[in-house]
């Protein structure tokens, strides 16, 4: 994983933003993992092979020009459009949706420049071999190498409320990393064919 991490950071560290580009990098890292480990030849959390190279056979045909410029924002898509239907709240922040103003001001133009660099698809097949990962017991500390992260208990339910947040959260270097490991504690404690969508609440900026 530190291979993908650091290949990530290497293609964005040129980009100028508002935002620490290592957060930017960052956000990138863990969403692009957790999409492939969810895939449906891994852990089966969404009905998306995208990332995968069955996804890539199958879709790269219908999209020859652009389809590596494009895989991300398909794949995320999926999730999103999952999280919408399950999560119960109208204003929620997830791993995948940090808010209009992040996604559309910031992070659209940092992916955009991403996917059009020399190394993004090599990045895409780094995420691709990830395959055959599949989940029966807590995973994230030695795959991330993320020695602590929260302690949370699962219920039944689908979603899982972690607290409520500025939506600018992301604009605090600490702020974003506790609220990354607290997205992958949940994500953590999730099995094959089973996913609990952590979220938190957005907060009303003052």
């Amino acid at each position: 994983m530190q291979d993908i991490k650091r290949r990530i950071y290497e293609l964005a560290k040129k980009h100028k933003s508002a935002v620490n580009v290592e957060i930017l990098a960052d956000t990138l890292f863990y969403r692009l993992t957790i999409i492939r480990l969810g895939e449906e030849d891994n852990n089966m959390w969404w009905e998306s092979c995208i990332l995968s190279e069955v996804g890539r056979r199958n879709l790269e045909k219908f999209f020859p020009n652009t389809f590596y410029k494009q895989r991300y924002d398909i794949a995320r898509k999926i999730i999103v459009e999952k999280e919408n239907r399950e999560i119960p709240e109208k204003r929620f922040i997830t791993l995948f949706n940090f808010g209009y103003e992040f996604e559309s001001k910031i992070f659209t133009p940092f992916i955009n420049e991403v996917t059009n660099s020399d190394g993004w698809q090599e990045v895409l097949d780094m995420i691709e071999n990830i395959k055959e990962e599949k989940f029966t017991s807590p995973w994230a500390r030695e795959f991330f190498n993320l020695p602590k992260l929260p302690v949370y208990t699962l219920n039944d339910k689908k979603t899982v409320e972690l607290g409520s947040i500025s939506e600018t959260f992301y604009r605090n270097k600490e702020s974003f990393d506790d609220t990354i490991k607290s997205f992958i504690s949940i994500y953590d404690l999730c099995t094959i064919g089973r996913v609990v969508i952590p979220y938190y609440k957005r907060r009303m900026a003052i």
